[in-house]
């Protein structure tokens, strides 16, 4: 997990004066160890550097190899390796690089004959493809990269750091994941100078819904974003990881402040007006003070730095939205 692990307990500190002396000193010590990510691109064997020739003919299957190979290309100024795309890469909803791909042709999906007709030297998977696809594609005379670090925002950083290695392209990688991490930062400065702005005395408890019956948990970048914008994941906090699903009790016991609605396939006044009659989450402080977070689906579920785009939307919940002189 990325860096956020803090547990600053504001109840506990009896004047502004000194909280507001700690607290940044805090961020920036915890943030700035961000510096320690050290991701190898050696001891993963899904994603190896190219045992001869560097690939000039690159192909994704999933977005979020499409956004980090659009990132690392156009920082080498070799966009024109990317001969496709994944089928998702033209879909505004979730992708951020719609505008981007127009050149590249092809898309691709899990379709092995599709891949083959193409003449990759680099197939770009993630380890939510097809298992069958994944086993088909090793008996094929193709070099491979199978993305599997998406727990958290240092594994984006660590696929950047191992795609670039498959490419041949280590220093234009080291300076995507570089741009990454100087975003982080300046998100903390953001969180941190917005947080004193409004006298925050107590981080505000955070929980996501979709309408499904399942939450956004530990090991999820979700929790690192919620955290990076100054709140804290409830569902994280009670120990779950991953995508769990829990009962109407459970979320009255976590009492969520803040509801993070992610509306990919419904709408925000569908998914409020659920949450009002629904067991459970009706009664909690987010729904009672009407207190939700809409950020962009595609930057809350994007697994690439386009993540990030997420923290703002977060931080004016947590941070503004609770102030009865805010402004939109």
């Amino acid at each position: 997990m990325i860096l956020l692990k803090m547990n600053l307990n504001f109840k506990h500190i009896n004047t502004n004066a000194l909280r507001w002396i700690l607290l940044p000193a805090a961020l920036l010590t915890l943030f700035f160890s961000v510096k320690s990510w050290n991701y190898s691109t050696k001891k993963e064997s899904t994603c190896p550097p190219p045992s001869g020739s560097v690939p000039m003919r690159v192909a994704s299957a999933s977005l979020a190899g499409d956004e980090l190979l659009v990132r690392i290309l156009k920082k080498a100024g070799a966009i024109d390796r990317l001969i496709a795309t994944s089928r998702f890469s033209d879909d505004p909803l979730y992708s951020h690089i719609t505008n981007e791909v127009t050149g590249v042709s092809a898309r691709v999906g899990d379709n092995l004959e599709a891949l083959a007709s193409l003449k990759p030297d680099l197939v770009v998977f993630a380890t939510f493809n097809r298992p069958a696809v994944t086993s088909a594609l090793q008996r094929l005379a193709v070099q491979n990269c199978w993305l599997d670090a998406f727990e958290s925002l240092e594994g984006i950083r660590g696929n950047i750091l191992r795609l670039g290695a498959a490419l041949g392209l280590e220093d234009a990688a080291r300076n995507v994941a570089d741009d990454f991490q100087a975003e982080v930062l300046s998100e903390v400065r953001t969180t941190r100078a917005l947080a004193g702005a409004n006298a925050v005395e107590a981080k505000p408890r955070v929980l996501s819904f979709d309408g499904s019956g399942t939450v956004m948990a530990g090991k999820t970048t979700f929790d690192d974003l919620v955290q990076l914008a100054g709140g804290i994941n409830a569902a994280s906090a009670a120990g779950l990881t991953g995508w769990p699903r829990i009962t109407d009790e459970a979320i009255s016991a976590m009492a969520p402040d803040v509801i993070v609605l992610l509306t990919d396939t419904r709408s925000a006044d569908d998914l409020r007006s659920e949450l009002q009659a629904k067991p459970g989450w009706r009664d909690t402080p987010a729904v009672k003070n009407s207190r939700f977070a809409t950020p962009s689906p595609a930057d809350l579920l994007a697994l690439s730095p386009a993540a990030l785009r997420a923290v703002p939307a977060l931080r004016r919940a947590f941070y503004i939205s609770n102030r009865r002189d805010a402004r939109p």
